[in-house]
């Protein structure tokens, strides 16, 4: 069955620069919604109703007791309560713990419900720090900033999908959809790939098919949305040159600067260290940028920070670093190759 298709990062339908890239859902629209929550006497979800006259909550579509993050119909999950999913198990945006710990899940994930307030927080639109972090809406990173409902802030945009994942930055004004070209199937085939790629590929190829993520200093950046709750983190926060404060985002890389596996058409940088591009429709377009997902996954890792590798295990030698044991290439080395 094909259900509402709603979590962080991890939606189906994708905007590119040059044209649209839409994957609306499809089927009876009792797959999605019921008109009161109510079915032979009985409620459709003991936890409803929901807005927008839906049947389930983001997590309660998104969740599988199996290991396939990725359903035979392109159905993405980002929990798994079998505790299956893993940092190669898993889909672009990472996954949630099987298991809330009471911890906040010691940083390693964008735990759901925390009333934490966002490390480098310097914005007024959040309100989870009441309410808890959600999926969607004024305590989320989905949909829109100005609606309380999960279900009303992503409202149509399973219909007719506009924007990359149904991301939007506001920023204080207008709306401003994020832009980006998503792999199929949300880099299922990519993370279960342990081998890097050798010759040349594109970003489509079934193995290696990844997520393009704009970066520069327009609005709908993939780095300005999660600025939205991280301002601290990004653009006039992080210094204007070296010696870097703090960590660049939306900053070009040097052209004199050669980072390991540099050649991103051609490599696994899409994987281990992805970069951004002017363009979120190409991945060979102009200088390189680093963003906030070069180094993070959005959803959770098994690393604390929801960092693609062991911050405190970033070895330089393949054969004991990261590769080893969760598939990520050198961690920070494998940008600063110099330092090995």
């Amino acid at each position: 069955m094909k259900k509402l298709l709603v979590c962080l990062l991890s939606m189906a339908f994708v905007s590119a620069m040059g044209g649209m890239a839409l994957a609306a859902v499809s089927g009876p629209c009792v797959n999605c919604h019921t008109m009161h929550n109510s079915q032979a006497g009985a409620d459709v979800n003991a936890a409803g109703p929901f807005g927008a006259l839906v049947n389930n909550t983001c997590l309660g579509c998104h969740t599988t007791s199996g290991s396939d993050p990725l359903s035979g119909s392109g159905f993405p999950y980002v929990k798994s309560t079998s505790g299956a999913f893993t940092d190669q198990i898993c889909l672009a945006g990472g996954y949630f713990p099987a298991v809330d710990d009471g911890t906040d899940n010691l940083g390693k994930a964008h735990s759901l419900e925390s009333t934490a307030t966002p490390p480098g927080y310097n914005s007024t639109w959040y309100q989870g720090t009441a309410n808890g972090l959600s999926c969607a809406g004024v305590n989320g990173c989905h949909g829109s900033q100005t609606v309380a409902d999960e279900m009303g802030a992503v409202k149509g945009g399973h219909h007719s999908p506009t924007v990359y994942r149904i991301l939007w930055n506001y920023n204080g004004g207008a709306p401003v959809g994020i832009t980006g070209l998503g792999a199929s199937d949300y880099e299922e085939a990519l993370n279960l790939n342990t081998t890097a790629p050798t010759g040349s590929y594109t970003r489509t190829d079934a193995t290696y098919a990844h997520n393009v993520y704009i970066a520069g200093g327009t609005d709908d950046t993939i780095s300005k949305l999660c600025a939205n709750c991280h301002g601290d983190f990004h653009g006039a926060g992080t210094g204007s040159g070296s010696p870097w404060q703090r960590h660049p985002t939306d900053v070009a890389l040097p052209t004199s600067w050669d980072p390991a596996d540099d050649a991103i058409s051609s490599n696994a940088d899409c994987k281990y260290n992805p970069f951004g591009f002017v363009s979120g429709a190409t991945n060979t377009a102009g200088a390189k940028y680093a963003t906030c997902l070069s180094c993070h996954r959005a959803h959770g890792t098994a690393s604390y920070d929801i960092l693609r590798f062991g911050y405190n295990t970033a070895l330089g030698d393949a054969s004991t670093g990261q590769s080893a044991g969760s598939g990520n290439m050198y961690g920070c080395l494998g940008c600063h190759s110099k330092q090995r």
